[in-house]
This record gives structure tokens, sequence and C-alpha cells, in this order.
């Protein structure tokens, strides 16, 4: 029988013996030195462009919080702003396209854990979330009857856990949804303002979320069952609205141009009907368990959860103040010359047509901002368009007689988003580098990472002049007694 610790010796082999060839580095004064001073120099060469290509980007940008506002501007008693308000904006030099518009808002700290926590992501896929079932921590407002256990959990009654109780989007950041529309124009005035062409914002949210891109799945998705919307101030303006409303009513209102998952307008409205009647699913016509009014919160409509300002919105951004795409300028990839131009500034829904009210009158009061619907009256709306119409057209022309009614209460939208209680908002104009946008810190970094490597090679070199060792010198091993 052969030794038990001889058959555990490994094979003599290179391999296993590691012997084999392998290059070891002998770091010297003067590899070092070269190595430093090579990463370096190219470290400082990166950090030189990327200086460049920042400053090569034209930027201009106007506070506009306290020109729009006219009375009670400090937050005592009732603010009044201008809506519209329209504020200079002045172009030093002629800026390239594409042109970036952006909101920037100081004070607003959206990358707080409790911000940060306080949404639930299957809801705003378009999953059928019920009251005890959604995660938006921190926030009050999961649902709006029922709650009994108001704590880090939260619980609702059995009663009260159904959908239509729910608050979709629920969240301390989706009530904070930044509400304000932007438009650049030209003109001196209010008078004699017009929009500039090619503002569009199509493309201002990633591949990632819009589903073209990598993981090919939309990441916000309005809700199927047509609960999307329910109970939430943010996108009550969509739904009160008839689907055949986008057809005909005037653009500032129907932006034909946005289609969502749809190829043409006819698409989008058969679609919108299509989806009005799925809601119609079975109900006694007396309990609280009642059926959701899709209104233009339709899976594929581009509006609501799916529209693309509110998708912006939910991307937290990690630093404070922030800044966030609202459109793109680039017809044609045209410039922008020199001069002063004018931020058109509002808030609210333009309810009757522009020949009716002046849209561009800041004190005319045109501009309305729905409220959600309470359940009492969302039950009532139910029973007279989906539990009483058979068919889409018949539907159809029940919801236009029943949001008619709804919006007569609206009322005036008197205020714009109130950054004011925080910090201050602004608008900016922006164009693009190779890289990005004006931010000089990544440039910064890079040069001075690469002046400490060179100042280090500088100080090795004068330690391998002044007090060289030849290489396998000895004098400097001391054997211990």
């Amino acid at each position: 029988m052969a030794n038990i610790r001889e058959t555990r010796i490994p094979r003599d082999t290179d391999f296993r013996q590691q012997r084999i060839k392998v290059w070891r580095p002998l770091c010297t004064g003067n590899k070092l030195t070269a190595c430093f001073i090579t990463t370096g120099i190219i470290f400082v060469a990166i950090g030189v462009f990327l200086v460049w290509d920042a400053g090569t980007v034209v930027q201009v940008s106007v506070d506009y919080d306290n020109q729009c506002c006219v009375a009670n501007c400090s937050g005592s008693g009732e603010r009044r702003d201008l809506n519209p308000c329209f504020v200079n904006i002045t172009v030093d030099e002629e800026m390239d396209g594409p042109i970036y518009v952006f909101y920037e808002l100081t004070s607003f700290y959206q990358n707080n854990r409790l911000v940060v926590n306080s949404r639930d992501d299957a809801q705003l896929k378009g999953f059928t979330r019920l009251p005890n079932q959604l995660e938006c921590r921190n926030d009050e407002k999961f649902a709006v009857d029922g709650r009994v256990k108001d704590d880090f959990t939260q619980e609702f009654s059995t009663d009260y856990d159904i959908q239509s109780n729910v608050i979709s989007p629920c969240g301390l950041l989706a009530h904070g949804f930044f509400n304000d529309s932007i438009e650049i124009g030209t003109g001196t005035s209010s008078a004699d303002y017009s929009p500039l062409p090619g503002q569009h914002t199509d493309d201002i949210t990633w591949s990632s979320e819009d589903g073209t891109g990598w993981p090919n799945e939309k990441q916000y998705k309005n809700a199927a069952d047509g609960s999307t919307g329910n109970n939430y101030d943010g996108f009550a303006e969509w739904k009160q609205r008839a689907c055949s409303e986008k057809r005909d009513l005037h653009t500032t209102i129907a932006e034909p141009d946005r289609l969502g998952d749809f190829a043409n307008l006819d698409a989008w409205v058969s679609g919108c009907q299509a989806a009005q009647v799925d809601a119609n699913h079975s109900w006694d016509g007396v309990s609280d368990d009642f059926p959701s009014t899709p209104g233009w919160c339709f899976p594929g409509s581009g509006y609501c959860i799916e529209d693309p300002h509110f998708i912006v919105w939910m991307r937290t951004s990690a630093l404070v103040p922030f800044r966030k795409m609202y459109a793109k300028l680039d017809e044609n990839n045209w410039k922008l010359p020199k001069g002063t131009y004018l931020a058109k500034i509002w808030s609210g829904q333009l309810v009757h047509d522009p020949s009716v009210c002046n849209p561009n009158d800041p004190l005319g009061d045109c501009y309305f901002r729905a409220r959600a619907l309470n359940l009492s009256e969302s039950k009532k709306l139910t029973a007279e368009t989906l539990y009483s119409s058979s068919t889409a057209a018949e539907l159809d022309a029940a919801q236009r007689t029943a949001f008619t009614a709804l919006r007569e209460q609206w009322q005036p939208e008197q205020q714009l988003f109130p950054a004011y209680a925080i910090g201050t908002k602004r608008v900016v104009l922006s164009t693009s580098g190779r890289v990005g946008g004006k931010n000089y810190t990544l440039g910064a970094i890079y040069l001075v990472y690469g002046i400490v490597l060179v100042f280090a090679a500088a100080v090795f070199r004068l330690k391998v002049l002044w007090n060289n060792r030849p290489v396998g010198s000895a004098s400097f091993i001391h054997k211990q007694d």
C-alpha cells in the first residue's frame, strides 16, 4: 500500500509546482517615475479637453419666481402670480442647436431618503395595487379613506382596501410634481409673443424609461384597469377628458403631436375608446368597489404616468440644486441668434378656446386647475358613463357631457409651482458639448489628479538623482544578530 503522504504530493509539473514563467516587474525609481509622469500627462490632457469642451457650451438662465409674483409674494396671505408669466432671456452669443430647455430648483431635496423611498414602482408600471399593498413609505396619502394604522407600515380597513380608494400615483415625490409649463418665443411682451418653432418633449426621457432601449420595457405605464390618476390632482385635467376631445379641441390642450404608442390621431382615439369600454367590468351599481374611468390615462396614451415630464420628474436627482430637462429646440439644427427672447411660463389648462380667452393675457384667468374627484363624485361619474353605456360611441357622448359639467367647477389657477416656499426656480437654455453640458467639475478632477501625479513623478526623480542605490545593492540590508 502506497504511503498516504506520497499520494497527496502534487505532480511534478510547472503548473502544479508554480514554475510557470511569469513577468515580475522590478519597481525601480526610473520606472516608477516614467509610469507616474506618463499617467499624469494623460490625465492633464483629458482634463484640459474636458474644461475646453465645457467652455464651448453656451448657457443662459433667468430666475422667474419673483418676477412672476404680483401680490403677497412673501408667502403671507394668498399669493398671486401672473399666469401666464413672460420673462426676458438674453442670449449673449449665438447658440447652435439642439438647444435644451431646463427648469432648475434650489433647496428642493429629491435625494432625501424619505422622498426616495416614498414611491411604489409596481404601481408606476401599471400594476393594480390595493391600499394595503402600496409601498409609498413616509407618505400619509396612500389612499383616501379607511386608515386604521398611521405609522411606517400603515393599514386600511377591509371595506376601504379597494382600488377606487387608492391614490395613484402615491408618494411624496409624485405629490410634489413640478407642474409649470415652459415655452420659448420671440417678442417684447405678451402682446406680440410668438413661440419658436421646433419645440418638442417627445424624447426628453431615457431609452431605458420609455422602452426604446434595454430592458425593452416601459418603466412607467398607465394601469389597464383605468385606476391611474384616481384621487390625484396632478392628472385630474387628463382624467376628466373624453376620447373624442383629443380630435376636436384646440391644439393648446389636445397636443395633436403627442400620440403615445399610436401611429396617428384616429388610432389614438380608437385605442382610448376601447380602453374606456374595457374598464367597464361588472358592478352592482351600489358598492364602493366600482370601476375607474380612465379618461386619457389609459395604456399607451402618452399622458398621466406616461407623460415625459412626469417621468423626468420621478427620476430623482442626486444633488441640490438640480436641473431637469423640459423640452428641446432642434428645428433642422437651426441656430439661435444673439438677442432677447421671452420665456412663457404657465400652470393649469386652457379650458376655453383662444378666441374666447386670450392665452397670453397674464391676468386673464384663462388657465384652470382641475381637482381630483372624491369617492362619491367618482361613483356618480361611473354610474352616469361607464355603467350606463353599452357602446364606445354612447360612452364617449356620455363622458363629454359629464366632463363638460365638471370643468365648469374648475377654478382659475392663480399660482405657479410654489417654489417660493423652499427656494427658487429658474429657466435655463443650454447647448451641449461633446461630452455633456457646462460642467467643469470632471475636467477639474482630471487636472488636479494629473498634476499630483506629475508632481509625485518629479519627487521620485529627485530622489533617484540625489540618493540613488544601484539595483541589487545590499548596502541597506542589515542582518540581525
